[in-house]
């Protein structure tokens, strides 16, 4: 799966035993769509995505293979390693990554990456497969929340160290990952380091699996050309594997023959010898020769498959596209739960069709301003490294220009006037209105503090305001207090 991301400078050890990702387990995710709720908004500060790699690389530095172990990072992330008991024949080794309660983690690209870096640093994958192998996994996860007989079936019993089955897999709403997430990374005993049979990839190309993930129709037509180009590189490994095979499984048998045909009394003791142990690897490369060739019929059939109903969905495609002569409206979906009102900005055409939408989803209220082609509104979080605040979107594609960083009032209006925008603000715990540029810049603020439910009446270069006194005032512009 591409995405933009930085290639990390860290390097870790990169463990020669360590074991491969089973992927088969995957393949029992169940139909639906699984759509995460990421925190889409304003923040106080930023990690880079080399800084939430790291995490990752971090994690995988202290792991060793076929032993149990754990990295932990910060009490924030910890990763277990538990492989399976020697009674244990059904059972699966598997990784538990956690995160704990003081995490401060709100979007699953980033749990994305800290896992794709882990199986990078410490499975040996390439980065590209790592990050749709890691996206696979968390998807698995959501669709098994809270199933305490899934996972304690399917895994090692060394495993089980959360009894609250709430708490197993990961939620789709990121307000409850801190302290309530175990995702298991499901691991064979079988390793195969750097080649991509290792992996069970036909989940890859089972429609369940990207029907589970809400993706718009370019974004679904593109991870499936992915995945076939995947699926063909994997053939070609496989292919390479069995010539190989084959070409052995030749001198072997040739060797035998020379040896049914030495004659020499000397040497006949050492023949006999030679002849068994060879005999006993052909027929264990014959078998494993008729695998391969079955296990390639099924891949290409596969492939045929996969490609066949990717050409047939890319003519039948129809893209809605939005012609700059196409008059649209903008409208906030409102995504509200039972604690706070979350909005999604959409732009819909004449039918009331939904043709473009912004990947903010943390719009506060309903109060926006358009003007000379951006919209301008009130998002953002009250969570520790979050903010609300002014934000400025595009008109017509609805990307994200700028954010303001001075703290908004959640419910407050927006007003418009003299190339200004004016909008409730937060000081030290008390309301004000403060005038922005139309670049979201913090100019001035009232000196005047208000009642933060105060209605506002614009007056041609003052105010009419409720202040935090419950009188009625009239503020002029000029009284405001410069920020510069």
């Amino acid at each position: 799966m591409k995405k933009t991301i930085f290639i990390i400078l860290m390097q870790f050890t990169l463990y020669i035993n360590s074991l491969e990702v089973e992927s088969s387990i995957i393949e029992s995710v169940k139909s639906s769509y699984i759509e995460f709720n990421n925190y889409i908004g304003p923040h106080l500060f930023y990690n880079t995505i080399d800084e939430i790699r790291s995490i990752g690389s971090y994690l995988a530095n202290d792991i060793t293979p076929n032993v149990r172990s754990s990295g932990n990072y910060n009490n924030k992330y910890i990763i277990n390693h538990f492989p399976k008991t020697e009674w244990e024949i059904r059972e699966l080794t598997c990784d538990i990554f956690e995160i704990s309660n003081t995490a401060l983690i709100d979007n699953s690209n980033n749990i994305e990456l800290i896992i794709s870096q882990y199986l990078i640093d410490n499975y040996k994958y390439n980065l590209d497969d790592a990050d749709l192998l890691a996206h696979l996994i968390l998807v698995y996860n959501a669709v098994y929340r809270g199933d305490y007989d899934h996972y304690s079936t399917i895994y090692t019993s060394e495993s089980r160290i959360e009894s609250d089955a709430s708490k197993l897999g990961i939620d789709v709403n990121y307000s409850k990952w801190p302290g309530n997430t175990f995702i298991y990374i499901p691991l064979s005993d079988k390793i195969n380091i750097g080649k991509l049979d290792s992996i069970n990839s036909d989940i890859l190309i089972e429609d369940e699996v990207i029907k589970r993930i809400k993706l718009q129709d370019e974004n679904s037509i593109e991870l499936r050309e992915q995945i076939v180009d995947f699926k063909e590189k994997e053939l070609d490994e496989i292919t390479t594997d069995l010539d190989n095979k084959k070409s052995e499984l030749e001198i072997l048998e040739s060797s035998v023959d020379s040896s049914n045909t030495d004659k020499n009394i000397e040497t006949i003791e050492n023949s006999e010898e030679i002849l068994n142990d060879n005999s006993e690897k052909i027929i264990t490369l014959q078998s494993e020769v008729v695998d391969k060739e079955v296990l390639i019929e099924k891949k290409e059939e596969q492939i045929t498959k996969l490609r066949d109903n990717l050409a047939e969905d890319k003519n039948s495609l129809i893209k809605s596209t939005t012609n700059d002569n196409k008059k649209y409206y903008t409208f906030i979906l409102n995504r509200s739960d039972a604690e706070n009102y979350f909005g999604q900005l959409v732009n819909l055409d004449d039918s009331g069709a939904v043709i473009n939408r912004s990947s903010i989803n943390s719009v506060r209220n309903n109060k926006i301003v358009e003007q000379s082609g951006f919209t301008y509104f009130i998002a953002g979080g009250n969570k520790s490294n979050q903010i609300i605040t002014l934000g400025k979107v595009n008109s017509r594609t609805l990307e994200l220009v700028k954010w303001a960083t001075a703290n908004c009032f959640e419910s407050s209006d927006i007003i418009f006037t003299g190339n200004k925008l004016y909008s409730l603000i937060i000081v030290e715990n008390r309301y004000y209105i403060g005038e922005f540029d139309t670049d979201l810049n913090l100019v001035r603020r009232s000196a005047v503090s208000l009642n933060q439910n105060s209605y506002i009446i614009n007056k041609s270069g003052s105010f009419y305001i409720q202040g935090d006194d419950n009188n009625i005032k009239l503020i002029n512009l000029s009284d405001f207090i410069s920020e510069e």
